[in-house]
């Protein structure tokens, strides 16, 4: 459409750039393979996570039901009329007696570190289950003292729908001396011969839950995800400005291991310029930094889990300056400019090894002139939707909407 009506204006369109990307994200072409990452379909967006191991051996029991038992009050099996990912699932027949507890073993050793780690797995209804309350619970055993919840976290809950959804939580063995771990679910009131089914479960070190890992048989794991676009004419580490739209992939509560970045232009640690989520402070954060020092504004934020976010990120030769959401910017005297030589911008991670995103980038846009509060405002107004490059204000030279690894670019 933006093409066509181009040409009725007879104005020329835009050039493109590509952007290098690791494989390793998840996109709507790896979600149309229906194997793993975060179960959504058509969603538009990049998600750029860190690397991941899902611990659990059987999470899509794909083959068969190793790792998982009915607990002796109902009947778990193997189908393949209902699955989230790949061709099979658990389906769930309950007794109507006892705890109705299916139960995952997905860790153990000698002993457990007591490191985070989160469980997530995907559920949906059926018949009578829909409307019913499931709980995923995980518990630590073994050692001088009896089970108990892992990190004394409550369970993860869920109202049944005909649809999936994902149930997920997070924590860490209380005890050193703890050999296993293992996850439940559990529907209340549940009746005789109640039908639940459950797939996708992963279990992984950290407190963020990933997309899902297929693993059918052995652990695996998926490498990190890396996006980098070409820098050369998009801005200066003088003069430009950046907006993106983020859906996160945690909320601020759960504080992700580092900073995770929305972008990063950098020669090395004593010269760049980065646009950061400051977990201890819950802050945006813009730095700018050469060898001389280091300028940064910061700006307050909270947000939930899946919640979507505008970003936008502003300087000067003067100054810095960072508006959430369409509010007025927040700005700070900042006059120390490094001289880059990287070509290449990060958007969701450093170099692809740290303090990765964890969340989606729905679009992506940039600019060498001047934004005002009003701009601002203007942006947050897109929302999700794929604007293209010249509704933007602010002399805008980039513009990326991730359904794509192609950027628009101006001539």
């Amino acid at each position: 459409m933006r093409t066509a009506l181009r040409k009725a204006l007879g104005t020329s369109g835009p050039a493109y750039r590509t952007l290098t990307t690791s494989g390793f994200e998840i996109t709507d072409a790896s979600r149309a393979l229906g194997v793993e990452g975060d179960g959504l379909l058509n969603d538009g967006s990049f998600g750029i996570w860190e690397e991941t191991e899902n611990l659990c051996i059987n999470g899509g029991v794909e083959t068969n039901l190793v790792q998982w038992s009915d607990n002796g009050v109902g009947v778990v099996s193997r189908v393949t009329t209902e699955h989230k990912f790949g061709t099979a699932s658990v389906k769930v027949t309950s007794s109507g007696v006892g705890e109705n507890r299916t139960l995952v073993q997905w860790f153990s050793g000698s002993p457990i570190t007591q490191v985070a780690r989160t469980m997530n797995i995907w559920v949906k209804g059926e018949g009578a289950t829909i409307g019913k309350t499931l709980s995923l619970n995980t518990n630590e055993s073994g050692g001088v003292q009896s089970d108990a919840s892992l990190g004394g976290i409550a369970p993860a809950t869920v109202v049944l729908t005909a649809e999936w959804q994902r149930l997920q939580h997070t924590g860490t063995p209380t005890q050193a001396d703890r050999v296993l771990l293992y996850s439940f679910l559990e529907v209340t009131a549940a009746g005789a011969s109640e039908v639940y089914y459950a797939d996708g479960f992963q279990g992984e070190t950290g407190s963020v839950a990933t997309p899902y890992v297929e693993t059918d048989g052995a652990t695996a794991t998926r490498n990190a995800a890396r996006v980098q676009v070409p820098v050369a004419g998009l801005f200066t580490p003088t003069q430009g400005w950046m907006a993106v739209r983020l859906v996160m992939g945690w909320a601020n509560t759960a504080d992700p291991s580092g900073n995770p970045v929305v972008f990063d232009w950098r020669d090395d640690a004593n010269n760049l310029l980065q646009l950061r989520f400051d977990t201890t402070g819950n802050t945006w954060e813009l730095q700018r930094r050469n060898t001389g020092g280091t300028g940064e504004v910061a700006l307050a934020d909270t947000f939930a889990l899946n919640e979507a976010v505008t970003v936008i990120a502003a300087w000067d030769a003067l100054n810095l300056k960072v508006s959430v959401n369409g509010g007025a910017f927040t700005s700070a005297a900042a006059t120390n400019i490094p001289t880059l030589a990287a070509t290449m911008l990060d958007i969701g991670s450093i170099a692809g090894t740290s303090e990765h995103l964890n969340g989606d980038v729905l679009w992506f846009a940039c600019g060498t002139g001047t934004l005002t509060d009003a701009d601002a405002a203007t942006i947050n107004g897109y929302g999700n939707n794929d604007v293209g490059l010249h509704a933007f204000p602010g002399n805008p030279t980039g513009f990326w909407d991730a359904k794509t690894g192609v950027m628009e670019v101006a001539q």
